[in-house]
């Protein structure tokens, strides 16, 4: 990464310091008022979660993967290493390899989770 990719990814924000932070404070106080878990089963399509290994504990936790499991119809976790809570920013290739998986048929094993010291794949690490 270079000092022109940082400069230029935050320049929106770097504009102005005041509102980005008031922004910040705002979308952390942010509650959402309906539950999500009792909806969880109407969702028709496929769903492919894909968490960062490199994660600082502020990721997905094994609970709430197991309610996604539980819950949704069709679910897949895939686990990229090295990557941390932006993997679509450090990663963008893996982001890419997961929605082509979820295109193809034989890509989304159908609940099919493994456990391994508290994360959850879709095959061996």
């Amino acid at each position: 990464m270079t000092d022109q990719v940082v400069a230029r990814y935050t320049a929106g924000a770097a504009r102005d310091l005041g509102w980005t932070l008031k922004a910040y404070l705002a979308m952390a106080q942010a509650r959402e008022s309906d539950r999500l878990a009792p909806h969880l089963g109407e969702i028709r399509c496929p769903v492919r979660l894909v968490v960062g290994t490199a994660g600082r504990g502020s990721g997905v936790s094994p609970q709430e993967v197991a309610t996604l499991a539980g819950l949704l119809r069709s679910f897949a976790v895939d686990t990229v290493p090295g990557a941390g809570h932006f993997v679509y920013e450090e990663q963008p290739a893996a982001v890419v390899a997961a929605v082509q998986r979820l295109n193809s048929r034989d890509g989304h094993p159908e609940g099919r989770l493994l456990r391994i010291g508290g994360r959850y794949y879709t095959s061996p690490p």
